[in-house]
């Protein structure tokens, strides 16, 4: 063939190729049904876009909107001529995320910010009369906009941003850089010799233009300003101010919910009964759905006088919802109420005293005693019945609710402190209430005329006198009843009710301590500090356990847990007197004894009252940060690593038997039946009965028998009957006593060296205790700890205590990871999984041993992790800290972004187990000189530390001496035991 023939066939048959695909695109496969119902919406979409006008823009809350202007967010002071500028306190808190957020669009050098558009304006709320010089301010949506112009007392003046927080917050993170250049520039303009060098000045002001040119555009915003009063009002009542205050009673809870059924069950109970208290309210159970009864039913079994209290504010509807949940009110009831129901009865009453038909007492010079000592009688001695005007009681509650709010919420945990921020704003809270009272009152008379009968008038004329008595004319009580604190008291209302009780709440472990305290024994020399034995008088736990536990309240042997106080100094007044004070009960001393006319139970009562004005006085100070330091003590349902079920069992067999020995003896010298032998009867350990202990200790090779009941005989509880019958008394003396024990092993193993190592603490501890011991006929009580610490009370920071918070710290993560892990082993152990049968017992299932191995090696570098994370937890901050990657272990390629500083890697286990290595030492002396050192040390298990690490000797860390130092506690991880059957004790440290 020809080459032009050829070259004319390849022609053709390339366009022939070439029509084909173009005729197959021209003939598209049919559409799905899904792919024609996107088209159509396509194009509706893009017709109204094109079509529809979008609608103008919307100034929220216009009634209270000023106009707009430039303000400057990250300096509002302008140089010092404008006001301050504070966040609203009815707004959700700042969000991280926002801040991010904009960041990102910003950009590093925030050219994209938009500060002076519309949408990105931020809302300041101002007084226009005392902040604003007399200037039209735009109202245009467009602008344009000028700087605001302030008056010169605008500088002592405030104003509120109500929205726009994180704008500020990236202004100030974009300028940081530039601001802390103008600052040092000023300082340095401000240094120089102006006069001399000139030019030099001149250089530097054109610097910090300069400066200013680049920070001005991201901190001048557009600010949309509103009339401070009235936007303020709105905001008060928003949904975000709402949810900010559940607890006040503006929002209900949830349909179905147990808070909702407790509710109603508290309103009817409470219409039905009125303020009887709680026995009725059996009638209730049979209407509560399934899941409810059980809460239900033993929350009346336990909930006793606080219930009691729940229910009778039910009088005012704004405590509709008012503590409806079960376990919280038990909590309460049991963990404080006996500490905190003096006073808070007291702002009840005088709530109810102000709405009552009960007129003031006459203020009388010729009597002897203080006209707010009348006072606080008279308010004491009024019935919840005196109640004649609901109305004006809810007006009250609610003006009361108000005033806190807008007054005390923020400083509510310095109430009885005699702090001088409360003082100084309670006239502003009495202030505030009596204006909030009369307006609510005025308006509810002009819409609700049917409830204002005559004498709800004369009642509300009343009140406010009363009002005024009440809260002006406060001074430290001494009525019958009456708490003694230091400062003022408001009004009870939901939201301070709910204040006071959740501030107590976050201390009860430490107020638990606090009455185990001074019911303890024995005065301590402090070279014996190490050494202590038989330390205090065990039972609380134990009753702490009968409280949960016991079917009856008849069989509760304390209502509330600080009664441990009060049952303490019933039990030991009058004992300097030995005779009368065995032979009688305590209720009969309490009746007889006299001191210069007053009779023991008002000794008791005003000694209580001072312990707790005390613990009033230090909760914040004191209480509160000892708490974030101290390890709870061991819950009676939980039992120590030591205590084998082997050991509990023989324990409780031969306890058993020595108590009942002590219990046939002690009826024997008092001659009465066993069922009415009280332990002062015979509260000291008979010879017999002790000797008998010390042969079953050599028998056994046991030590721990014979401490617990030394402890025991001054302990103020009936431990040789039970409360629940005679016929009980074998379980009973068999928990007593192993209580007693867990107690003996907190107190010796742990908490004796927490009061020597956070020193404020034991101070105080010695405070309270002489302070009893100053009391009348208490001089003689055995109280523990009378501990060598002398001095004024110091105030505790838990910040300057790093290493207890880092072994606090590890010993929480440990016991969540000890759960976790022993989940774990148990769950893959089944045979069906990774268990093998044993070749000694057919039925038992364990872990393979080649599991086994591998899994000790994860438990033992789960402990060196654990420690190293509770230390760089509670060491200052530090950019360098280690993130965890998948590949932190390997080299790792560097990070471009990070040039300048590059990040560190983290420690390997190498370098962490050539610090903590296994000692062969006794459990009392793992403790490694180096701790202290790397506690407070930022870069520890950093690389940046590594060859400090390497740098020590390699031979096992030197031991401290055992006397050297009683401030060291035992180490966490020792006891911290591989939870499937590992022998290795961990690692020290």
């Amino acid at each position: 063939m020809p080459a032009n023939e050829a070259i004319q066939v390849i022609g053709r048959l390339h366009r022939q190729r070439t029509t084909n695909r173009v005729r197959a695109q021209c003939n598209p496969q049919p559409l799905t049904r899904l792919e024609r119902q996107e088209a159509r919406d396509q194009r509706s979409f893009t017709h109204r876009a094109k079509t529809t006008v979008p609608p103008p823009l919307q100034i929220p809350d216009e009634d209270a909107f000023l106009g707009f202007a430039l303000i400057d967010i990250v300096s509002p002071n302008d140089g010092g001529d404008g006001p301050s500028l504070i966040l609203s306190d009815y707004q959700r808190p700042l969000s991280q995320k926002q801040v991010r957020k904009l960041e990102e669009i910003a950009g590093s050098d925030g050219a994209r910010l938009l500060p002076l558009s519309f949408d990105n304006a931020v809302y300041i709320a101002v007084d226009p009369s005392s902040l604003l010089e007399a200037q039209e301010l735009s109202k245009a949506l467009y602008g344009p906009y000028s700087r605001v112009t302030w008056a010169p007392r605008a500088r002592r003046m405030e104003m509120v941003l109500l929205a726009g927080a994180h704008r500020q917050r990236v202004a100030e993170n974009l300028t940081q850089a530039q601001r802390k250049a103008i600052a040092a520039l000023e300082q340095k303009l401000e240094a120089l010799d102006q006069v001399r060098k000139p030019n030099e000045a001149a250089q530097i002001r054109a610097d910090i233009d300069l400066l200013l040119l680049a920070v001005r555009p991201k901190c001048i915003w557009l600010a949309m300003l509103y009339n401070k009063e009235t936007i303020l009002a709105v905001r008060r009542n928003s949904a975000t101010a709402l949810l900010k205050l559940l607890t006040n009673n503006k929002i209900g809870p949830s349909p179905d919910s147990e808070e909702h059924t407790l509710s109603n069950v508290f309103q009817l109970a409470y219409d039905a009964i009125g303020a009887d208290g709680v026995p009725n309210l059996l009638t209730y159970a049979g209407s509560l759905a399934a899941k409810h009864q059980k809460a239900f039913m033993y929350l009346l079994n336990h909930g006793s006088d606080f219930l009691d209290f729940v229910i009778r504010t039910r009088v005012s509807r704004h405590f509709r919802h008012f503590f409806t949940n079960s376990q919280k009110i038990l909590d309460v009831q049991l963990e404080l109420w006996g500490l905190i129901s003096p006073l808070i009865k007291f702002m009840w009453k005088q709530l109810i005293f102000v709405a009552s038909s009960v007129e003031l007492p006459e203020k009388n010079p010729l009597t002897q005693r203080g006209y707010p000592t009348l006072l606080a009688q008279a308010i004491m001695d009024n019935d919840q019945a005196s109640i004649t005007s609901p109305i004006v009681l809810d007006l009250l509650v609610e003006a009361a609710d108000d005033a806190f709010n807008d007054q005390l919420v923020d400083i509510s945990d310095q109430l009885g402190t005699g702090a001088e921020d409360f003082e100084n704003a309670f006239p502003v809270y009495i202030a505030r209430l009596e204006t909030r009272f009369r307006e609510l009152s005025e308006s509810s008379q002009l819409d609700q005329p049917n409830l204002w009968t005559p004498e709800a008038i004369g009642i509300l004329q009343s009140a406010f006198p009363k009002l005024r008595a009440v809260l002006a004319d406060q001074a430290p009580f001494d009525g019958d009843g009456s708490p003694n604190l230091e400062g003022p008291i408001p009004l009870f209302s939901p939201m301070c009710g709910a204040a006071l009780l959740d501030d107590w709440l976050g201390v009860r472990e430490v107020v638990y301590m606090v009455s185990l305290c001074l019911r303890l024994e024995q005065p301590l020399v402090l070279t014996q500090l190490r050494q202590i034995s038989n330390v205090f008088t065990p039972g609380l736990s134990y009753a702490r356990h009968m409280s949960k536990a016991a079917k009856s309240p008849a069989h509760v042997p304390l209502k509330s847990y600080p009664d441990a106080l009060r049952l303490f100094l019933e039990h030991w007044i009058g004992c300097d007197q030995v005779g009368p004070w065995s032979s009688h009960s305590a209720s009969d001393v309490l009746d007889t004894l006299q001191v210069e006319g007053e009779s023991g139970r008002t000794l008791v009562e005003t000694t209580f009252h001072m312990v707790v004005r005390d613990l009033w006085s230090h909760r914040e100070d004191i209480l509160r940060p000892a708490l974030a330091l101290m390890n709870p003590i061991t819950r009676p349902d939980s039992r120590p690593d030591d205590d084998s079920d082997a050991f509990t069992a023989a324990f409780k067999t031969a306890a058993t038997k020595f108590m009942n020995a002590w219990l046939t003896h002690a009826a024997r010298v008092s001659r009465c039946d066993k069922k009415d032998v009280e332990p002062r009867f015979c509260h000291r350990l008979p010879p017999e009965v002790e000797a008998a202990i010390e042969v079953w200790e050599q028998e056994n090779e046991e030590h721990r028998m014979l401490p617990a009941f030394r402890a025991l005989q001054f302990s103020p509880f009936n431990y040789l009957v039970s409360p629940a019958g005679a016929s009980n008394n074998g379980s009973h003396h068999a928990n007593s006593v192993i209580h007693a024990h867990r107690e003996l092993q907190y107190f010796q193993g742990y908490f004796q060296d927490f009061i020597a190592l956070v020193h404020p603490f034991g101070l105080y501890l010695s405070h309270l205790f002489e302070m009893v011991k100053e009391c009348p006929r208490l001089g003689d009580a055995p109280q523990w700890l009378n501990l060598p610490l002398a001095g004024p009370l110091q105030t505790l920071q838990a910040s300057q205590y790093p290493e207890v918070l880092a072994r606090k710290d590890r010993d929480a993560r440990g016991a969540i990871l000890k759960q976790a892990f022993g989940a774990f082993v148990k769950r893959i152990s089944s045979k069906g999984c990774l268990g093998v049968v044993s070749s000694e017992d057919p039925e038992e299932v364990g872990l393979h041993l080649g599991m086994k191995a591998s899994l000790d090696t994860v438990w033992e570098q789960a402990l060196y992790l654990n420690h190293h994370l509770a230390v760089v937890g509670h060491t200052e901050p530090d950019d360098s800290w280690p993130r965890v990657e998948p590949n932190w272990r390997g080299p790792t390629q560097p990070d471009p972004s990070q040039a300048i500083r590059p990040r560190v890697t983290f420690c390997t286990f190498e370098d962490l187990q050539e610090l903590y290595q296994d000692t062969d030492e006794d459990d009392s002396d793992k403790d490694n000189d180096f701790i202290a050192e790397d506690a407070v040390d930022q870069h520890f298990g950093t690389l940046r530390s590594t060859k400090r690490l390497r740098d020590r000797s390699p031979s096992p860390p030197s031991k401290r001496p055992r006397d050297a130092s009683p401030t060291r506690e035992s180490s966490p991880q020792t006891s911290a035991a591989s939870p499937f059957g590992s022998q290795e004790e961990g690692v020290s440290g």
